[in-house]
């Protein structure tokens, strides 16, 4: 972890990015124990033995939970109003049940560890950020490259997404590395880029990932 990719570009300029940030998981230390009190409310053990109480859906186990609870899984299908991420020209609009972090400029959904952080490159249009980000560059960062769609945001702004896999160690020696899912979307005008990522585990993806792609698809520059 702790990799960057490192993007060379005219006149010798280059844009450093951490795909592989330590900080975005560190905030959600979690040691999956669920403590429920009501129906949509859960205590939530951290790595440090801090108790948060978290208000949200009942975390879904299994696609035939996901079956049974369509009604409930709905309200996970919405997003909140825009907000304007701090220091930063950007908007988006967050899934409900996200949590706003300042420390990884975005948002966190504790129940299942999503995560979606958004950064603002300014000075580079996004083709000239993703110029070298190939299918190898990726591999020598450990991860491996899914898929590249070229996108169309919900104002109108062309990009690239990005859909990568890549491993977490497990704490626990005797337990499976943790497999990853990361998407990454690139956008923005002609001067500045839109850097959005989302990140979850790939055993919560049938319940997360279209509500994440509409909210990160929702990002624009404050007007």
């Amino acid at each position: 972890m702790n990799k960057k990719f490192v993007f060379n570009i005219k006149n010798a300029m280059s844009v450093s990015i951490k795909i592989f940030s330590v900080s975005l998981f560190l905030i959600i230390c979690i040691n999956y124990n669920f403590g429920q009190r009501k129906d949509t409310t859960y205590i939530i053990k951290s790595v440090k033995g801090r108790n948060i109480r978290v208000h949200s859906v009942k975390p879904i186990l299994s696609k035939e939970e996901f079956e049974k609870r369509k009604p409930d899984t709905a309200k996970l299908m919405t997003l909140e109003p825009y907000v304007n991420i701090e220091n930063t020209n950007i908007m988006i609009a967050p899934p409900k049940y996200f949590i706003y972090n300042s420390k990884i400029s975005g948002f966190i959904h504790l129940p299942t560890t999503a995560a979606i952080n958004i950064k603002e490159i300014k000075g580079y249009n996004y083709e000239l950020v993703t110029a070298n980000l190939t299918d190898e560059y990726i591999a020598s960062q450990n991860a491996k490259l899914i898929s590249v769609e070229n996108i169309t945001t919900s104002s109108g702004m062309p990009g690239k997404l990005y859909t990568l896999r890549f491993n977490i160690q497990s704490a626990d020696s005797l337990k499976k590395d943790i497999p990853f899912e990361r998407l990454m979307l690139f956008t923005g005008d002609i001067n500045n880029t839109i850097w959005v990522n989302a990140t979850y585990p790939l055993n919560v993806k049938i319940f997360v990932e279209k509500i994440i792609k509409k909210s990160i698809l929702s990002v624009k520059f404050k007007e």
